[in-house]
């Protein structure tokens, strides 16, 4: 009985240190899912060397939530698995994590997109590098599987359905059954229409002409 309109929509991104040993090597191929699947829910996760197929037996420091995220539910179903079965030290918020990857050099984590660049700048956060999606396990980064320089590129690429859907999620508002009390219908006008340029300034993507089609007809 739950009525549901989106607001937003945001990514799950994986991030390093951009001091990472690895990281021309990351950067020119990438994490297949495979590799993600591997790093993050793996009891002994596999050497940066191994992973990337080159010498060193450097061992990722892995971080993971321990709170209750949707970050964590995006990645557990993109690796097939629970939010349970993801492995590695606990933390909790984006905040944090983005914090505990940037102290360590070997350090691997995920976060929403929204948080992975500095508001309003769009800039990557510091000591922060997004590690591109190898989605077709050729270890090469393909031009569509490059690694977004800012904020706006990263909207850019879920607005063209380039970044993998399964990475990816709505933001929405609920309610027990659908609104009829004019004044909720007149904020929920808002939040679809001159409401997404706030959406846009904390970080978060705003809605395509579809999304926004389809919740302007729910209000109806």
């Amino acid at each position: 009985g739950i009525w549901l309109i989106p607001v937003a929509k945001d990514g799950v991104a994986i991030i390093v240190n951009d001091k990472n040993p690895f990281m021309p090597r990351l950067m020119k191929q990438g994490l297949s899912p495979d590799e993600i699947q591997q790093l993050f829910t793996s009891p002994a996760p596999p050497s940066w060397g191994e992973l990337l197929d080159t010498t060193g037996n450097a061992k990722p420091v892995v971080y993971t939530r321990i709170d209750e995220s949707g970050a964590a539910d995006v990645l557990a179903d993109f690796c097939f698995r629970n939010a349970s079965d993801l492995k590695g030290t606990g933390v909790t918020g984006d905040k944090e994590m983005i914090t505990s990857v940037a102290k360590n050099p070997l350090a691997v984590g995920y976060c929403n997109l929204s948080f992975a660049f500095e508001a309003p700048s769009g800039n990557r956060a510091e000591h922060i590098q997004i590690i591109p999606f190898d989605l077709d396990f050729d270890n090469t980064i393909g031009r569509t599987e490059a690694p977004f320089k800012d904020l706006e590129t990263a909207h850019r690429s879920i607005w063209l359905g380039i970044y993998p859907e399964s990475l990816c999620r709505e933001l929405v508002i609920g309610s027990l059954g659908t609104p009829v009390n004019p004044a909720i219908l007149a904020f929920l006008g808002y939040v679809i229409g001159d409401g997404q340029e706030f959406v846009k300034n904390i970080g978060l993507c705003e809605l395509s002409s579809v999304h926004l089609r389809y919740a302007r007809e729910s209000l109806q």
